[in-house]
């Protein structure tokens, strides 16, 4: 019966010599703080004394005994520790364990010991790594909500000042004061099948999760939004390029729109909206790319000066805006997704979750109001650019209805 024996002394010479042993093999562990290399030497302690239990009874710790152990690979999931580093540590540990305990009781059976300490490290780590991977998914979870609510709140504009904008960034490790590039990926205009757009921009959320790890990236109603640290849109692009042919079936499904590298306090906001509008027109003047860059050619610098654009979209849309207004009708909201599928009605009927006989009804309605036809895309060339220009210009709002 070594366990009782075993004084508190010794149990701390234990632990140390397990946490020399650790930092010296495992190098995420040598660079954590001193403070949390001391709450590390308590958890060995523990470690050590359920261990000495083990080969006293021969039994494995319980869960309540192993609850320590847990927490402990919860407070290191929290530390920035891989899960592969913890698991090494943990086998690390128990090796420097064993041979420390072997040398100060030589009268042990070693047979017994080694094959004590093998199922030990099994449990241990087991339980370890139950609970890391726990509070890794919990701390993902967060953060991906925490994600996807300040990225649409900076598309809004939704804070009360640039100091909460800088607060909101920084808790995404962002530095407002460096250059970020954002993109904006969604839907290109030939999609038919939104759940099929919905598992496209899932793996493509994947694959820049793990390409550009420092990226703060989350899926919105608008499609998947990310702002990246960078200072060239060049690197971003190529990858978002890769990501998306990697992710995707089907490459003409999505599109990209990528804003300059912008700093400041402004910064982040306006790249982001320099990527949507980069997208919405990239698409209209280039339906074949993939990659829409706001500044790429100079083309796209028609399209910057915002009153000429509002002035086109009221020029064009105001009858129908009217006649929603007046009408509680869904004219614009129609025609937007009528357009940006490409005429395609199955397609239309189906994002808008209405029968396709209520579509032809409100495109019925849509050429009365508008005095064209509105299914001939010669005719109505206008309308369909004017409605395509909605999400980057002033009206915007028109969208909702």
């Amino acid at each position: 019966m070594i366990a009782p024996q075993t004084s508190a002394e010794e149990l701390e010479a234990v632990s140390r010599h397990m946490l020399g042993a650790i930092c010296r093999d495992v190098e995420e562990y040598a660079a954590l703080e001193d403070v949390v290399k001391r709450d590390l030497v308590v958890t060995n302690i523990v470690t050590a004394r359920l261990f000495l239990e083990v080969v006293d009874r021969g039994q494995m710790p319980t869960d309540a005994q192993l609850d320590v152990l847990a927490l402990a690979a919860r407070q290191r999931a929290h530390q920035g520790i891989p899960l592969a580093a913890l698991l090494r540590a943990y086998r690390v540990g128990a090796h420097a364990m064993w041979n420390r305990l072997s040398f100060a009781h030589p009268d042990l059976d070693h047979r017994v010991l080694t094959d004590s300490t093998l199922r030990y490290i099994d449990c241990a780590s087991r339980a370890a790594e139950v609970a890391f991977i726990a509070e890794r998914d919990d701390m993902l979870n967060s953060l991906s909500e925490a994600t996807r609510s300040t990225l649409s709140r900076l598309l809004e504009d939704d804070f009360e000042s640039p100091r909460a904008r800088r607060r909101a960034l920084r808790a995404l490790g962002l530095d407002s004061a460096r250059p970020h590039v954002a993109a904006v990926i969604g839907a290109s205009a030939p999609a038919s099948d939104p759940k099929a757009v919905d598992r496209e921009l899932a793996g493509v959320l994947r694959e820049v999760r793990h390409t550009m790890p420092s990226a703060a990236c989350a899926q919105l109603g608008r499609g998947l939004v990310l702002l990246v640290p960078a200072v060239h849109t060049d690197g971003v692009s190529s990858l978002l390029r890769a990501a998306v042919r990697r992710a995707t079936s089907n490459g003409r499904l999505l599109s990209v729109g990528i804003g300059r590298p912008l700093s400041g306090d402004d910064g982040p906001r306006t790249t982001l909206k320099e990527a949507e509008h980069a997208r919405a027109i990239g698409e209209i003047l280039f339906p074949d790319r993939v990659i829409h860059e706001y500044d790429a050619t100079d083309t796209l610098n028609l399209f910057q000066h915002g009153k000429a654009v509002d002035e086109f979209v009221e020029n064009v849309l105001s009858e129908y805006a009217r006649h929603d207004r007046n009408a509680r009708g869904e004219l614009i909201r129609t025609l937007h997704a009528y357009f940006t599928l490409g005429m395609n009605r199955r397609a239309t009927a189906t994002r808008l979750g209405i029968h396709p006989n209520t579509l032809d009804y409100r495109l019925q309605k849509a050429a009365q109001v508008g005095g064209i036809e509105i299914t001939n895309p010669e005719k109505s060339f206008r309308f369909q650019l004017a409605v395509r220009l909605l999400p980057v210009c002033s009206r915007k709002s028109w969208l909702a209805g």
